[in-house]
Order: C-alpha cells, then sequence, then structure tokens
C-alpha cells in the first residue's frame, strides 16, 4: 500500500534521480496491492537537534522497517583507510559525506523516536505494554547505473543495485515471518497489527494519529471493548517448559510414509534404467557378430568324415609370384643331377704303378756323412722323392677330343631338358 509518492526533485544531480525514480517505480510495482506493507517516499527525519535529513524510501512492514537511500551512491567514489568518501567529479576529488555512518545515526534516532511516543502509536498485547526494543530497522543503499566503489573494508552486503531491490525486501520480510513461527524464536519475534502499522506511518509523516480511520485489527485496543470469555475449561494463554531443549539432529529424522514412496519408486526407476541399458548392450553387441558373420562368408566342416588334400587343393592356395621359387629350385635339382650322370660316364684313369721299396734312411745319412739324429721314428714312413720310379706319360688330348668328348656330355642333358619343357 502506498502512502506517500515518489515527487521529482530538479536540483539533484539527473544520474541519482534517476535511479531514485526507477527504485520509486519498482517498489509502487511491486507493494502497491499489499496490505502488509506500507511505502512511503521522501520522508524527513532527524538527524540532529535541528537537523533533518530526507529518507529517499520507507517500506514498513509488519515484522519491522527498512529505510532505503537512492541517491547517494553514483559516480566514481573513492573510500581511503580512514573510511573517507570523496567522489570523483571533473578530474576533482570532492568530499561526501558516508552514508553507512548517517543512517546508523538515523536509525538509531528513528527508534529513540518511536519509543518516546509509544503510547500512541503501540497497543497493548494481553494487558502488556509492547516496546520498539526488539524492531529491526534494515538499511540498504542503491548503487546508480555505471558507477564504482574503490576502497577497502567497506560493508557492501546491504550496497545493491536497483534490480535486486524488491527481491531482497521480500526475503527478509519471508524471514522475519519464519522465525514467528519457530518454537522457541517466535517468542522475540517483533511484529505489530495492521492499526498500529498506519499509525507509525502516519508519525513518520508528521499526520494526525486517527485510529478510527485506520482498518480493523483482530487484537484488542483501548478503545474496543472486551468481550467476556465463555465459561468452561481454562486455557494456557503461554506455556514455559522445564525441560531441557532437546537438539534433534539430522540423522534421527526418520522418513514419512510418502518419502519413503518416493524414494522406492525411484529406485525402481533406476533399476528399470539399468537394466533397459543392459539389454540394449547386448542388442549391439549381437547386431556386431551378425554384421561380421556377414562380411566373412564361412564354410560348415563335417567333421564325420575327413577330407583329403590334393595337389590341386595345395597349389590353388599360392599366387603365381610364390611358385616362382619353386620352379627355380626344380631346375637347379635337375642341373645337379645331370652333371652327377656326366661325372660318372667319363673315363677312368689307370692305376698307379708300384713304387719299390726305398733304401733305409741310415744308410743314406752315412754316405752323406750328416750327424745321426736322436730319433727317425717319424720320417720312416716317408720315401725319397728321387727313388720314385716315374709314372707312365699318358697321351695328350686333342681338340678334336676334347670336342667329342663334351658332345657325349652336353646331348643327353640337352635331350632330358628338352623332354621337361
Amino acid at each position: 500500500m502506498i502512502l506517500k509518492d515518489y515527487v521529482h526533485r530538479p536540483d539533484a544531480d539527473p544520474r541519482s534521480e534517476e535511479t531514485c525514480a526507477e527504485s520509486a517505480t519498482r517498489l509502487r510495482n511491486a507493494f502497491k496491492t499489499n496490505e502488509d506493507v506500507l511505502l512511503l517516499n521522501d520522508i524527513r527525519m532527524q538527524f540532529e537537534e535541528d537537523r533533518t535529513v530526507n529518507v529517499d524510501h520507507v517500506v514498513l512492514h509488519s515484522y519491522g522497517i527498512t529505510l532505503i537511500n537512492s541517491r547517494a551512491i553514483y559516480g566514481k567514489i573513492d573510500v581511503n583507510y580512514r573510511g573517507e568518501w570523496s567522489r570523483n567529479a571533473k578530474g576533482r576529488d570532492i568530499a561526501m559525506q558516508n552514508p553507512i555512518d548517517l543512517y546508523k545515526y538515523i536509525s538509531k534516532n528513528l527508534r529513540e523516536n518511536l519509543t518516546n511516543n509509544i503510547g500512541e502509536l503501540l497497543t497493548r498485547t494481553k494487558g502488556a505494554q509492547r516496546t520498539f526494543d526488539n524492531m529491526p530497522i534494515d538499511v540498504l543503499f542503491i548503487q546508480a547505473l555505471k558507477s564504482s566503489i574503490i576502497g577497502t573494508g567497506i560493508n557492501q552486503s546491504n550496497i545493491i543495485f536497483v534490480e535486486a531491490l524488491t527481491q531482497n525486501i521480500n526475503r527478509t520480510f519471508v524471514a522475519y515471518k519464519k522465525r514467528e513461527f519457530q518454537m522457541y524464536g517466535g517468542l522475540d519475534t517483533f511484529k505489530v497489527s495492521q492499526p498500529d502499522m498506519y499509525a507509525i506511518a502516519n508519525f513518520l509523516m508528521g499526520n494526525e494519529i486517527d485510529r478510527s480511520s485506520y482498518p480493523d485489527s483482530d487484537e484488542h485496543t483501548p478503545s474496543q471493548v472486551a468481550v467476556p470469555a465463555v465459561l468452561g475449561r481454562t486455557g494456557i494463554i503461554r506455556a514455559h517448559s522445564t525441560l531441557g531443549v532437546k537438539i534433534i539432529k539430522g540423522k534421527n529424522i526418520k522418513p514419512g510414509r510418502e518419502t519413503l514412496a518416493l524414494l522406492k519408486k525411484q529406485r525402481e526407476e533406476q533399476q528399470e534404467i539399468a537394466a533397459r541399458k543392459q539389454q540394449l548392450a547386448k542388442e549391439d553387441e549381437l547386431a556386431k557378430e551378425q554384421a561380421l558373420a556377414e562380411q566373412i562368408p564361412t564354410k560348415p566342416l563335417n567333421l564325420d568324415k575327413p577330407t583329403s588334400v590334393t595337389d590341386d587343393d595345395i597349389a590353388s592356395m599360392f599366387d603365381d609370384a610364390e611358385l616362382e621359387p619353386m620352379a627355380e629350385l626344380e631346375d637347379a635339382l635337375v642341373e645337379e643331377k645331370l652333371a652327377e650322370q656326366a661325372l660318372d660316364e667319363l673315363p677312368e684313369i689307370d692305376e698307379l704303378p708300384e713304387i719299390d721299396e726305398l733304401p733305409e734312411i741310415d744308410e743314406q745319412l752315412e754316405a752323406e756323412n750328416l750327424p745321426e739324429p736322436a730319433s727317425y721314428s717319424a720320417l720312416e714312413d716317408f720315401t725319397a722323392i728321387d727313388e720314385v720310379t716315374e709314372l707312365e706319360e699318358q697321351p695328350a688330348m686333342t681338340d678334336d677330343d676334347m670336342d667329342s668328348f663334351f658332345n657325349e656330355v652336353e646331348e643327353p642333358v640337352i635331350e632330358e631338358l628338352e623332354k621337361k619343357a
């Protein structure tokens, strides 16, 4: 719900004003129909006794307040080691106030002002007055596009771009809402009713607080009449356990029936997928074997009746190139056999005549006056060359004899070769 809309400021920097206008537009589109969120733009809040600061956007929900600054961070900003901020404008560094420290003081003064007017802003719950001590006050800074922050020691967790503004607020709201329903943490959760939200919004805008114009609330206010409870069993408003807090560990939590059924279903699907993969693998192997068998034809063997291998079968196993060495080997064997036959047909040479017995060596040595050797046992088997009888001289062969001899030898060889050819 929008209680105060955005107003353009012509005196502001165009870059900062553009970021502020876009932030206001995104907040309006996100929370204009949400009754649990109130949106205020351009709220003046007290910083010191005689000084106020303009807060660009204030988001008020039932679990706290979020202050948003969308005009401070633009351009090139440098932060030194002392935490001093400066903006670079036309090549010059101009000092600027640290917006993070500024909004810390604003949050502190806002909590004090709300506490000073607690009677008008918060109603009593079951007879007890609530306070603003534990109310969360969050701060967000919107960084303009094409801007940069250079420096160390800056907590940039609350410095975001405008695209993440509404998402950040919704996440914070959901986190506080979850804490409310926790067993023990919910007792300390801050929460205000819808009439109190409108009262706080009017207080921030400086308007008069008129609760008669606010939406009704389920909780009792001082102006409402208390209805007596129906007689019966007394109800327990708040119970405090005296037992120690039991820590529930994740390993001790057992899954329910639905979870077990889902796990069983997932396990069955995984098994089915694995079986399907195995079946597909077997089919692929069979297909490969069939394709290989079609490419290589095989002849069935008759194991009952053994087959004999003939010469034609052996010859068909070799190529013409492999038969050439075998033919050369056969020719060589034939030539060798013919040569042996030719040698056998040659005429035999007469035996040598017998050699007369040689004179003893001792008598020859004495005739020549040679000294007697120690032993002649090694020379007993030798004969004197000059005592060997001359062999009978053989008649010399003429050219005609040689021709006739070779003709006799070559004719049978040539005839044999012609027969084989």
